[in-house]
C-alpha cells in the first residue's frame, strides 16, 4: 500500500503540467476504454491457470507520467498525440478512474474496493494481529486461490484517430509486493491488441 501511496504522491505533481488540450471526440470513447482495458487485463493477468479476475472499481491512474522519459524510450511506436491524452487523461482521474463494470475477461470478476480492503485490515486489527496489513492480504489470497492479484487500472490515452491507446495497470500481491505495468495497444481489424508494455513498478 506504501508503494501505491507513493506512486499517486509522484504522478499527483507529475500531472501538474499535463498537456491542455481537447479530448479526442470523434469516436464512442466509453465503448472503445471497454475493449482497450479487456485487452491489457488479458495480456497481463489471465493467464497460467488463473481462474478469478479481482479488480478495484476506483482504479488509480498515471503510471506513465512516474518516469515519462522511460515510458517514451520503452515504447518508440507511442505517438505524441496518444501521449497527450495520456497525460490529460490522468491529470483528471488520477485520484479515481470509472472501470466499467462489464469487462469481459474471460473468467469471473470480483470488485474488490479500496474500502473493502480497509475493513480486512480493521478486522485483523481487532483481533491483535502483529501484522494486520498482510493478514488482509492472506485473506484475500485464501478467498481466491487461482487469482492474480488484487488489479487496478488507470487512465486510457487515445490518439485522435483512436486507432492506438496508452493505460497502465498493476496488481497486487502483498503489502509490499505489486507489479505496475504501462500498456501500448494498437487497433487492428476491429480488435485491440497489446503492441508493447513495460514493467513501471515492481516491488
Amino acid at each position: 500500500m506504501r508503494i501505491l501511496l507513493l506512486v499517486t504522491m509522484v504522478v499527483a505533481c507529475g500531472c501538474r503540467s499535463a498537456p491542455r488540450q481537447e479530448p479526442v471526440v470523434d469516436f464512442d470513447r466509453q465503448a472503445e476504454a471497454k475493449a482497450v482495458y479487456e485487452a491489457a487485463i488479458r495480456h497481463l493477468w489471465m493467464r497460467d491457470g488463473v481462474q478469478h479476475a479481482v479488480i478495484n472499481p476506483e482504479g488509480h491512474s498515471g503510471m506513465g507520467l512516474v518516469m515519462p522519459g522511460q515510458t517514451r524510450r520503452h515504447l518508440p511506436r507511442l505517438r505524441t498525440d496518444t501521449w497527450n491524452d495520456y497525460r490529460l487523461q490522468s491529470e483528471h482521474h488520477y485520484r479515481e478512474v470509472a472501470v466499467p463494470r462489464d469487462l469481459d475477461v474471460g473468467a469471473p470478476i470480483t470488485w474488490f474496493t479500496d474500502a473493502e480492503f480497509q475493513a480486512l485490515v480493521e478486522e485483523a486489527e481487532k483481533t491483535k494481529e502483529p501484522l494486520s496489513l498482510e493478514t488482509a492480504w492472506d485473506t484475500l489470497r485464501k478467498r481466491y486461490p487461482k487469482w492474480s492479484g488484487w488489479i487496478s487500472v488507470g487512465a486510457i490515452g487515445f490518439s485522435r484517430d483512436g486507432r492506438q491507446a496508452l493505460t497502465d495497470t498493476s496488481a497486487g500481491f502483498a503489502g509490499l509486493s505489486m507489479s505496475g505495468h504501462v500498456v501500448l495497444l494498437e487497433k487492428r481489424g476491429g480488435v485491440w491488441r497489446v503492441v508493447k508494455e513495460y514493467v513501471a513498478v515492481m516491488a
